[in-house]
């Protein structure tokens, strides 16, 4: 009995070591290309929008500030178009285009930007 006590104990602190000394940052998860050996960062969605409103995107094409929040209005920026900016920016993988659950979230927060001036520009007229 006492041995079987012993021997689960030491299974739980082995498995709490082991699970300590991996750990996993949910916010930039790092997938390896076998091929190219390129290391690529899933940055979450939200991240990747914020980066485009600072002017992370530029060069590729996506205006920043409110010249993004245009750019949404008009149809001129999609989430396809920001997801294919992070790939080329190596900050997402490129099967993130066909990550719907991904590319929703990007349209949610395109829908509040878009909102929030709205908003921010009745204020302005009031």
């Amino acid at each position: 009995m006492m041995k079987q006590v012993l021997f689960g104990s030491l299974s739980a602190v082995a498995m709490a070591i082991a699970t300590a000394a991996t750990p996993t940052i949910a916010a930039e998860l790092t997938t390896s290309n076998a091929a190219n050996s390129n290391v690529v960062r899933q940055t979450p969605p939200v991240t990747l929008v914020n980066l485009a409103q600072q002017g992370h995107f530029r060069n590729q094409g996506i205006p920043s500030s409110q010249a993004l929040t245009q750019a949404i209005a008009a149809g001129q920026v999609t989430p396809e178009s920001l997801v294919q900016a992070g790939i080329q920016s190596n900050l997402v993988n490129s099967d993130t285009l066909n990550n719907q659950g991904y590319l929703n979230v990007v349209e949610v927060q395109f829908r509040e930007i878009v909102q929030d001036f709205v908003i921010s520009s009745s204020d302005v007229d009031n």
